[in-house]
């Protein structure tokens, strides 16, 4: 997320620096602050991080999200795009982890509609992206903007501390 992220400058137009204080790094909350940190240097404990440095290291299109099994498990995709059903999962699971998935899905649903609530009320001009491929421009532009930081900040550890309630989903 910070390769060629470009920095709004007063009165001129945005240009690729090097060193500069970043907005997330200035979120008054510590654990929103972390949350929004381990997103932005891709440190978090998302599937597409984490199992890269299995040995074997497993394949970037087999890092598959632990809630839908359909897509690569990216801070993109799970703040963003993830929209599965409580049915989903494995067919040999027990009763309670299907419970518990199907809480997190319902908590991820709510967490998100609220997001792009105080997002809107926040800045107006910030409108979810249509397609899947511009996701990663969109986040980084909820990173860079100012105003909204603290919103977008508590969204991304509301969502991590809830998606990592769930075992990561690791292929055979």
């Amino acid at each position: 997320l910070l390769h060629g992220r470009k920095e709004s400058r007063k009165g001129k137009a945005p240009m690729p620096v090097a060193l500069k204080m970043r907005n997330y790094l200035e979120v008054t909350t510590p654990k929103h602050r972390d949350a929004v940190v381990s997103i932005a240097l891709s440190t978090h404990k998302l599937a597409v991080e984490r199992l890269r440095w299995n040995i074997p290291s497993v394949q970037r299109e087999n890092r598959l999200c632990r809630r839908c099994v359909s897509d690569v498990e990216t801070p993109e995709h799970v703040l963003l795009r993830c929209m599965p059903g409580s049915e989903n999962g494995d067919e040999d699971e027990d009763v309670d982890d299907l419970d518990e998935r199907a809480k997190v899905v319902e908590k991820m649903h709510d967490l998100r509609r609220c997001f792009w609530r105080d997002l809107a009320r926040m800045t107006p001009h910030m409108t979810p992206p249509v397609d899947a491929h511009e996701d990663t421009s969109f986040l980084k532009s909820l990173l860079a903007d100012r105003p909204s930081i603290e919103v977008t900040a508590k969204y991304c550890y509301r969502a991590l501390k809830n998606v990592y309630k769930l075992p990561m989903y690791r292929p055979l």
